[in-house]
């Protein structure tokens, strides 16, 4: 099916596609200036791990998804938990950045 130049779902990919890339940098970011370089390849080996153990169970839930309600659908649950995940991420990320501000300011 072709979408029309300008689609909604077009943006979304689009949008999505964008947020994954930055959210891959900052989080790369984070984990080389937090971590100490003896257990960097740990962490990322885990991260690594963690996120095959997702996709092994992301990727069926998706394909029942689109059998049933179709691929708008199981676009449209991605798109939610993408967005979901990238705000608590975020957030987490944000509020453990003000913790270190206001202990390097009263230490």
């Amino acid at each position: 099916m072709q979408h029309e130049n300008g689609s909604p779902e077009q943006a979304g990919d689009i949008l999505l596609s964008g947020m994954e890339a930055i959210l891959f940098v900052v989080f790369s970011d984070y984990i080389n200036k937090q971590i100490p370089s003896r257990q960097r390849a740990t962490i990322l080996s885990f991260q690594s791990m963690f996120f095959s153990i997702m996709m092994i169970t992301f990727f069926p839930a998706v394909g029942a998804i689109s059998e049933y309600r179709g691929f708008k659908t199981a676009f449209a649950v991605i798109a939610v938990l993408a967005l979901m995940l990238i705000s608590i991420s975020t957030f987490l990320m944000l509020r453990g950045k003000g913790v270190e501000k206001k202990t390097e300011q009263s230490g």
